[in-house]
């Protein structure tokens, strides 16, 4: 009873925390497209409480419990498990024994103990098909978890790699913050001149190199 109790309180468990993950996951498909359509933000400032990368970082934090969490149940559910084995091979034993018992107390001809092992022998029959029921149901749960344990690391696994390529595109969106525009390099103010004062600035850089050959012509 307290078994099967227990079981029960597992499952509910295990459904709650699908639940939650599913909705950590959801949530998460949310903020990610809110980061990745957000223009600019600055890493001067600490990051705000309702901003996207640390909400991110919040439900990082909350997937990694919630894996932590499986792995215990998985481990609950392994022993309950094994506990359920146990139960079905003592209750093997004593249909076995029973059944030898049986065999003794006929060929003795003792109405009254075989009517008791012919009891004993279907309860324990009866006990051992429950168990055998309940083996084959543990395992599929437990494969069940075992596959959900996995999809959770693989999320999270997404949801940190989501985080690094995040705060990487905003780090570079802030490092060209600090780029010089076109027009405050020397390239740009010279853009920024007329055709007429261009050709003359042209002209006098020839003029300076023409200048600088003879000079050294002349040294030669």
């Amino acid at each position: 009873m307290v078994q099967l109790e227990e079981e029960l309180k597992f499952k509910k468990e295990a459904i709650a925390m699908t639940d939650v993950w599913t909705k950590i996951r959801t949530a998460v498909e949310e903020d990610w497209k809110r980061i990745t359509g957000q223009q600019s933000f600055s890493f001067e400032q600490p990051l705000s409480k309702d901003h996207p990368l640390r909400r991110l970082d919040h439900y990082i934090h909350e997937g990694e419990k919630k894996i932590k969490r499986m792995g215990e149940l998985i481990r609950r559910h392994e022993q309950l498990l094994e506990a359920v084995k146990t139960e079905r091979e003592e209750a093997e034993q004593m249909l076995a024994k029973r059944q030898r018992q049986r065999a003794v107390a006929d060929e003795a001809n003792e109405k009254g103990l075989v009517m008791y092992a012919d009891r004993e022998i279907e309860v324990y029959t009866g006990r051992i098909d429950q168990l055998l029921y309940r083996e084959v149901e543990m395992n599929k749960e437990l494969e069940d978890l075992t596959r959900q344990e996995e999809t959770m690391k693989h999320k999270l696994k997404d949801m940190k790699l989501k985080r690094m390529e995040a705060a990487g595109d905003a780090h570079i969106r802030e490092a060209k913050r600090f780029e010089p525009s076109p027009l405050q390099t020397a390239e740009g103010r010279e853009s920024r001149k007329g055709p007429e004062e261009q050709e003359a600035l042209f002209d006098e850089k020839i003029r300076k190199l023409e200048e600088e050959r003879s000079s050294t012509e002349a040294n030669s």
